[in-house]
């Protein structure tokens, strides 16, 4: 009883722990107003999320919004059980879950994003606007992103 305690009390700490170490990643690389995005769309279930998640392994996902050279980005941390999950995941990035015939309500940063694997992470940045994957501005980010993000992990 004693361990699943410690248990649950050390995975409480961990996720909003890993969740802040994203945020401070992101203003590290000079983003600002970043705000926890719940990152859903609308017309899905939090069933039919699940089970999308489950569908490729996702342990769980932290979502944030920011601003960053004056537009809107959408950054995102899957965390899997291991590094070919995450291996795995990475080359289907874009896909949308196929639960729902309706796909209207699923936000541009979904299917304009980019992304990298860190050990058993993806993660990935994605625009609200065509403008910024057309000028390259997300894969600018996804790199200044990357390499804060392996800057940090070789300096704890």
């Amino acid at each position: 009883m004693k361990k699943l305690f410690l248990i649950s009390v050390c995975l409480a700490v961990f996720i909003p722990i890993k969740a802040q170490s994203l945020k401070t990643a992101i203003a590290e690389i000079g983003c600002k107003q970043i705000k926890i995005s719940a990152a859903k769309p609308q017309s899905l279930t939090d069933k039919e999320l699940k089970q999308w998640l489950e569908s490729f392994k996702i342990l769980s996902k932290n979502s944030f919004t920011a601003k960053c050279g004056g537009y809107k980005y959408l950054f995102e941390e899957e965390f899997f059980t291991d590094e070919a999950d995450a291996e795995a995941r990475l080359p289907k990035i874009s896909e949308i879950p196929s639960v729902k015939e309706d796909k209207s309500d699923f936000g541009t940063p979904i299917l304009l994003r980019e992304g990298f694997r860190v050990k058993n992470k993806i993660y990935t940045v994605g625009a609200f606007t065509y403008f910024l994957e057309l000028e390259g501005y997300v894969k600018k980010y996804k790199n200044k992103l990357a390499k804060e993000i392996r800057r940090v992990g070789q300096n704890p």
